[in-house]
């Protein structure tokens, strides 16, 4: 649930749209991987592609190369069953955490739904506009000249870049080296 719930918080997307990804949605062949959100699984019903950050990038090729991967899902259940349905156990562990070093003890436990409000305030601090903002998550701009704009894939790689790097700010070395093994080439960028 740990990388469920770290591709949440970096992406910004919704816990059902996350939850049914499936390997077929990755694509690797590219010069810049991506994630494709099926029509049939976002809200929005349309085609959603991502373009994959190191932190998001490395946590899939790790999830990809081990041994007891599901064969369909990116974020299966503990049963092997099918895809990851509930992440509420684990968030309230973490808001409600205690051993000998550390307590935390937050009056509310957080909920999926309060990392993508976290991923829209982290770009809101990293100088996005709002409709830059609602493009990431996939919301209606409600402005007609926003469609008019398209982005290369690149471009849009390098703001959630931006994001994840102000989410998880000294943390993210950390994440890339000891929780997917990244190389220090990765890391110097």
């Amino acid at each position: 649930q740990r990388d469920f719930l770290l591709f949440l918080l970096l992406t910004g997307k919704r816990r059902n749209e996350s939850a049914n990804l499936t390997w077929k949605d990755l694509d690797w062949d590219k010069n810049l991987p991506t994630i494709t959100l099926q029509p049939d699984i976002t809200k929005a019903g349309r085609a959603d592609v991502i373009p994959m950050t190191d932190v998001i990038g490395l946590m899939l090729m790790f999830r990809r190369d081990r041994p007891e991967k599901h064969r369909k899902w990116v974020f299966e259940n503990k049963y092997g069953s099918g895809p990851i349905v509930s992440c509420i156990p684990s968030l309230q562990k973490i808001c409600h955490y205690r051993d000998e070093f550390l307590e935390i003890d937050l009056p509310e436990t957080i909920n999926h739904h309060d990392l993508r409000r976290t991923y829209a305030t982290m770009a809101e601090e990293t100088g996005f506009s709002k409709p830059e903002i609602a493009t990431l998550l996939s919301h209606s701009t409600g402005d007609v000249t926003e469609g008019y704009i398209t982005r290369s894939l690149e471009q849009h790689k390098n703001k959630r870049q931006a994001i994840e790097v102000e989410i998880l700010q000294e943390d993210r070395w950390f994440i890339l080296a000891n929780w997917y093994e990244g190389d220090a080439g990765l890391m110097e960028n």
